[in-house]
């Protein structure tokens, strides 16, 4: 894509299909999203899935009747054998713990 997150957010984008390259170690109960990043045709970006859920929130602060969905498909992890069913949780934990520990005020 030609834009950043923001950029995306400020031009009327609200859905965000993020294919995404986990470099945590598989088995994790946690997830540090600095070290998640996005992927796009088999290219990971250096922008953290972190500094990405930041710009989201920013944007959220400033906008609060908006509502961005986020789609997280064709996962990815630094392993072998590929990520666990326990792993997908622990990284939809680690996000939705972000947008908490944020204080929206809606989860």
């Amino acid at each position: 894509h030609e834009h950043a997150i923001s950029g995306q957010l400020f031009r009327g984008v609200r859905f965000f299909h993020l294919k995404v390259c986990n470099f945590n170690a598989p088995g994790s109960s946690s997830v540090d999203l600095g070290k998640v990043f996005h992927q796009h045709r088999g290219y990971t970006v250096t922008a953290s899935l972190k500094s990405m859920l930041a710009e989201m929130h920013e944007f959220l602060n400033h906008h609060s009747r908006e509502i961005l969905v986020l789609g997280f498909m064709n996962l990815h992890w630094n392993a072998r054998d590929g990520g666990s069913a326990a792993d997908v949780w622990a990284l939809a934990e680690a996000v939705e713990e972000f947008f908490r520990a944020a204080d929206l005020g809606f989860i």
